[in-house]
């Protein structure tokens, strides 16, 4: 109802129809928003599941202090999203961030990580990564613990290499949570606002101005509900057009059968 109307808070709300809307297509920060935030969701998937899986495969295994291991990798993920951002802001500061201080031992000049339009959104790339990867760890991990050990038994007494056994047998089995897993990262992503926020509040220019900083700036900053109100519905629209093209082609041929 918001979305078509011209609201401050402090007067009464107008009714504008589309309005809103069509401003959108005219609005250079709603491309340049959506552009960044396709960019990071891109990015970001590979990223977060193959560090999820790669992680869940580690501790998968009975070694001394798995559990300790296991809550390490946790950590990130229950953090507050605000006190990471401020950590891995002094992580990548230009002038005494340890990233930086690491690069310098090998003779490599410092870098504007945050600073930098080309290097600015891969950094928070990274660090929306870090975060998200023991929630998919957790989940990779309870289906891989659910696979059959006979399974891996009997393709070992044929020969297969461990790749292979990863290939044919837990790579297959892992497909209906891979999919979730998939799903909720991409609203995930689509949704990030409070981390980027803190690090770089969408700059430098525009090159981490994501879908949610744009909806908080219209909103809180400027005093236009209806249009932010407008960007939330499409951001709503894109979000439900994506999971369901992803059930149409993808999560009709996901098999939950272990035969």
């Amino acid at each position: 109802a918001l979305s078509m109307t011209r609201y401050d808070v402090i007067t009464p709300p107008r009714f504008i129809g589309f309005g809103n809307f069509a401003r959108m297509a005219k609005d250079p920060l709603f491309a340049i928003a959506l552009k960044n935030t396709v960019i990071f969701t891109a990015m970001s998937l590979p990223l977060q599941l193959g560090l999820g899986l790669a992680l869940a495969v580690l501790v998968n295994r009975e070694i001394r202090l798995v559990g300790l291991y296991r809550a390490a990798f946790m950590v990130p993920w229950v953090s507050m999203p605000v006190a990471v951002g401020l950590a891995w802001m002094w992580m990548f500061s230009t002038d005494f961030g340890l990233l930086n201080y690491v690069l310098d031992l090998f003779g490599i000049p410092p870098q504007p990580w945050l600073r930098s339009t080309t290097l600015a959104l891969p950094s928070v790339v990274i660090v929306a990564a870090w975060k998200q990867m023991g929630w998919d760890m957790i989940l990779f991990l309870a289906a891989l613990q659910g696979i059959p050990q006979h399974l891996y038994e009997a393709a070992a007494l044929d020969g297969a290499s461990a790749w292979q056994r990863f290939r044919h047998i837990t790579l297959p089995l892992l497909q209906p949570v891979l999919f979730f897993v998939t799903i909720v990262t991409i609203i995930v992503c689509f949704q990030t606002f409070d981390m980027i926020w803190v690090m770089t509040q969408g700059g430098p220019g525009d090159a981490t101005n994501v879908f949610g900083l744009l909806i908080y700036r219209q909103a809180f900053a400027y005093g236009r509900m209806g249009y932010a109100a407008a960007l939330s519905v499409v951001l709503f629209a894109i979000v439900m057009i994506v999971t369901f093209l992803q059930y149409k082609f993808i999560g009709e041929r996901v098999s939950y059968e272990l035969g």
